[in-house]
């Protein structure tokens, strides 16, 4: 008897636990019990069910009181805000009654609110962020009403809200950004003739831009940024006539930039239409907008053009049109523009030279990739440009030196200028730039030795030397002198000795690409301390000079855990593949070990790998069947 009691209690405290975590318990599982337990127990299991279905109801009561305490505390946070109320329309608005009872709510069954309405009352004040915690409700209607400041941003947490309604109000301004917001825009915001800032960004809204915004001709910030809208951008907005700020980044736009924008709207101060399908020209009608600080129109599809007229925004302080299909010389007015401190004219398909920058001494970053700017980079640059902070010039034909004025650029940090036809020595001054932390100079014809003349500076992160013509040893302490790099590219260049061990010490590389050189030795172990390699180039090094086997290789490299991309390609390397192979990172994608000198079978954990999509071992002298190891590679694309 005790024991079939002790059961009975182990059970219901079970069934108390899941009864108190979810509010209910299954009455067919009671059934099942009832008829798996003793008959001596029967009255135990009658007192069982009736005590947890006690709990039941009273979990679920108390969970709907502590909500409707919620949703009570909201609306009188509400009523404290209304600093006028001439009909006393909240005066039953009291503890003491029953919410929904209150004049203007509806509840639902459970008694949450989902409906406040009080529309026509005269009521005055702000909106409380409270309201936000009224997690069912769908209606809020304060139409024809006084309140003013701003909408809590807290309102976007009500996921259920369908329908908001605030015109005839003196609200000045209006933020939801950040949110899930979703559906179009509200016709009912064109109403709110009053408002001063409008922020809708960051969220999921679609469709069109009303036309009817340009009824809000108080606003003199509108924000739609990141959101899904379509269409072209209405010409009413020229109403608007009080803008300083409009913001229509990130979203699905098309169509040309209107011109009565760029004619009316002369306070505008910041335009952002960047990433949306904007085609057409840039107007000369921009020239109009004087008071401009900041023009972004980046990654569209504009065409033709820089308009001189531009030269006419003289406070401009940064500007962006990359990532278009703009051409031409860049306007020599443009030099007028004595405020720029953000340039970007990356992307396009514009020429010259680049002495218009000259006039910029007050310019932080340029950005001027991936065109046809042709000619020296000035030689006093440094000099005129004191203040420059990034130099981004890669992919154009440039020609000549890198000018040793560029040394006077204390806080440059940031140095791009791959893919030219630059030439010459690395220029001593260059070790001045203690801050530099990207100097990527690949793809030219660089020549002499860059070590001695970089490694004061001691922050570098990337370091891209790649497809030039240096000479000399890497040296020894590198990994020491520079512990922050995260790339060290200087494949195909002419830099002898060996691999340096204190690469070991880079504890951030991601990629090291030392390919192509005429280094000697062997694959230092230190290097399976770079735990987060991820691309690691060792082709064509010169690695039979050491007599290294493979799997001595493979072996250091087996704690690389994220490494991706292997190239061993062309070194002559000896030995089996043994089963160790199968220890190198679960996501290597590519391993290549062709042009080596490798025998024996394929083993069979070659299937570890599972995430290869490209296996080279072509021009080695492997025997055998191919493993069957290999059907379980599903990814495999390329194998040869």
């Amino acid at each position: 008897m005790r024991s079939n009691i002790a059961r009975v209690n182990r059970i219901y405290k079970k069934k108390k636990a899941i009864v108190i975590a979810g509010g209910s318990i299954l009455l067919s599982e009671m059934n099942n019990l009832e008829e798996s337990k003793p008959a001596n127990c029967k009255g135990q299991f009658i007192l069982l069910l009736i005590f947890t279905t006690f709990i039941s109801v009273t979990f679920s009561s108390n969970e709907l009181q502590y909500q409707n305490q919620i949703d009570e505390k909201a609306l009188l946070e509400l009523k404290k805000s209304v600093k006028m109320d001439p009909s006393l329309s909240l005066s039953n608005w009291v503890n003491s009654n029953n919410i929904c009872n209150w004049t203007g709510i509806t509840c639902s069954r459970n008694r949450r609110v989902v409906s406040v309405v009080l529309k026509y009352k005269g009521l005055s004040g702000t909106i409380p962020p409270h309201i936000g915690n009224m997690s069912f409700l769908t209606m809020l209607d304060l139409s024809h009403n006084r309140f003013s400041a701003l909408i809590p941003r807290e309102l976007g947490k009500l996921q259920k809200l369908q329908f908001i309604k605030l015109y005839e109000n003196s609200l000045q301004e209006l933020r939801l950004d950040n949110n899930l917001l979703s559906g179009s825009i509200p016709l009912e915001l064109c109403s709110l003739d009053k408002l001063k800032k409008l922020n809708i960004s960051v969220n999921k809204l679609s469709g069109i831009i009303p036309q009817g915004l340009a009824n809000c001709t108080a606003l003199k910030t509108l924000n739609l940024e990141h959101n899904f809208l379509r269409g072209t951008i209405p010409r009413s907005l020229s109403n608007c006539t009080k803008l300083r700020v409009l913001s229509l980044s990130s979203n699905a736009l098309e169509g040309p930039i209107p011109s009565e924008i760029l004619t009316t709207l002369i306070r505008l101060e910041n335009l952002y239409l960047d990433s949306n399908k904007l085609n057409g020209s840039i107007s000369m009608e921009i020239g109009k907008l004087w008071r401009m600080r900041e023009i972004i129109f980046y990654n569209n599809s504009l065409t033709g053009s820089i308009p001189m007229a531009l030269a006419n925004c003289s406070s401009l302080e940064t500007l962006d049109f990359s990532y278009n299909s703009l051409y031409g010389i860049v306007p020599a007015e443009l030099s007028f523009l004595t405020q720029l401190q953000k340039l970007w004219f990356s992307k396009n398909s514009l020429g010259g030279s680049i002495y218009f920058l000259m006039n910029y001494t007050e310019l932080e970053i340029m950005g001027l990739g991936g065109n046809k700017f042709e000619g020296e980079i000035p030689e006093v640059i440094g000099d005129k440009l004191p203040k420059l902070q990034q130099m981004e010039l890669l992919y154009n034909e440039l020609s000549g030196s890198i000018p040793k004025s560029l040394g006077n650029c204390s806080t440059l940090n940031f140095i791009s200028i791959s893919y030219n036809k630059l030439s010459g020595a690395i220029p001593r001054e260059l070790r001045m730039l203690t801050r530099l932390q990207t100097f990527g100079i690949g793809d030219n014809n660089f020549e002499g030795q860059i070590f001695p003349n970089l490694l004061n500076c001691t922050e570098l992160q990337r370091l891209v030397l790649k497809e030039n013509r240096f000479v000399g040893a890497i040296p020894e302490d590198i990994g020491l002198m520079l512990p922050d790099l995260e790339i060290f590219a200087v494949g195909a260049n002419q830099f002898r000795g060996g691999i340096p061990k204190s690469m070991g010490n880079c504890s951030q590389l991601w990629m090291l690409d030392l390919s192509w050189n005429l280094l000697s030795g062997v694959v230092p172990r230190e290097l399976g301390k770079l735990t987060v390699l991820q691309i690691l180039n060792l082709e064509l090094i010169n690695l039979s000079n050491a007599h290294c086997c493979i799997m001595c290789v493979l072996d250091v490299l087996s704690n690389c855990s994220i490494l991706e991309k292997l190239i061993l390609s062309g070194n002559d390397l000896s030995g089996t593949l043994s089963r160790g192979i199968g220890n190198l990172s679960p996501r290597l994608s590519k391993l290549y070990l062709d042009g080596n000198n490798i025998t024996g079978n394929i083993p069979e954990e070659i299937g570890n790998l599972t995430e290869l999509t490209a296996l080279s071992l072509r021009n080695n002298r492997v025997i055998g069947q191919v493993p069957s190891a290999l059907g379980l590679l599903k990814n495999l694309q390329s194998l040869d």
